[in-house]
């Protein structure tokens, strides 16, 4: 029986996938990145996926300017954070922790909802032995997830260990 329209959709989306990862994977980010970039403007799927393969690639050559945008349209149109996550830990490998800093800081205030940039937040304050930031972020934490009895463990942990009184 002849394939769907769909099904042959789906099945070039893939060969177009293994041939950016492929190039990927020989260091042609430049030709992965316009592979993907050219397949998002003309693809009508949703492009999660290819989205994060573009943060991957553009992170690995050092450009990150080009990237947030796309870890924007993630939080704010797929409801995922991942994209910032990602970005985040590719800043963090290359030694730009306060450039990782103020990306999440843009990011936690754009969707707070996401608890996974407060605790990244909080890895790379503590990286930096920033204990007023530390506390500062758990605080922020908790406002948008007040009933969250690990946050509030972790708030006193901290608090007994650093010899500070509650509010």
């Amino acid at each position: 029986p002849p394939r769907s329209t769909l099904d042959r959709s789906s099945a070039a989306s893939d060969v177009y996938k293994r041939q950016a990862l492929n190039r990927w994977k020989r260091n042609e980010n430049d030709q992965a990145i316009a592979a993907v970039e050219k397949y998002l403007e003309y693809n009508i799927t949703n492009g999660v996926l290819e989205r994060l393969m573009l943060i991957q690639f553009y992170a690995d050559t050092g450009v990150f300017s080009k990237v947030e945008p796309y870890a924007y349209e993630l939080a704010g149109e797929f409801n995922t954070f991942d994209g910032y996550t990602a970005l985040s830990h590719a800043m963090q490998n290359q030694g730009q922790l306060e450039e990782a800093i103020a990306l999440l800081e843009r990011a936690v205030v754009a969707y707070p909802q996401y608890p996974t940039g407060y605790g990244q937040l909080i890895n790379l304050y503590y990286q930096l032995n920033d204990t007023d930031r530390v506390m500062e972020t758990f605080e922020r934490w908790r406002t948008i997830a007040p009933d969250d009895t690990v946050i509030k463990t972790m708030i006193e942990e901290l608090r007994q260990s650093l010899k500070v009184p509650d509010p």
